[in-house]
């Protein structure tokens, strides 16, 4: 599968490529987009128009290391942690929160 993200006509759209059987696996609903009967399991390219490219490659990057950048800005983990949300990660939002300064460790 291809993830892409559609960009604006000052920010052109990119693909993603990705394995199915990882993101699936990886994201509830990734599974329920590419494995149920929704028309983004019969294409090729599944489009989230709402996700920046950033926040994709990282969300993407996290499916294939269990890591973030560790120079990423707190702001852009509060976007990820929209994203990893959204696609139920919960791993993810937690080290999203950590980032962006949204809890300290030890503090829950």
């Amino acid at each position: 599968k291809t993830l892409s993200y559609r960009g604006s006509s000052a920010t052109p759209s990119r693909q993603f490529p990705a394995h199915k059987a990882i993101v699936t696996r990886r994201s509830a609903r990734f599974a329920a987009m590419l494995l149920g009967g929704m028309r983004e399991a019969t294409s090729t390219v599944v489009p989230l128009p709402h996700t920046s490219a950033g926040a994709l490659q990282a969300l993407l990057g996290f499916v294939y290391t269990d890591s973030l950048d560790p120079d990423m800005e707190p702001q852009d983990a509060m976007e990820l942690l929209m994203l990893a949300n959204e696609f139920v990660m919960p791993p993810l939002e937690m080290l999203c929160e950590v980032r962006s300064g949204g809890w300290e460790m030890g503090a829950r």
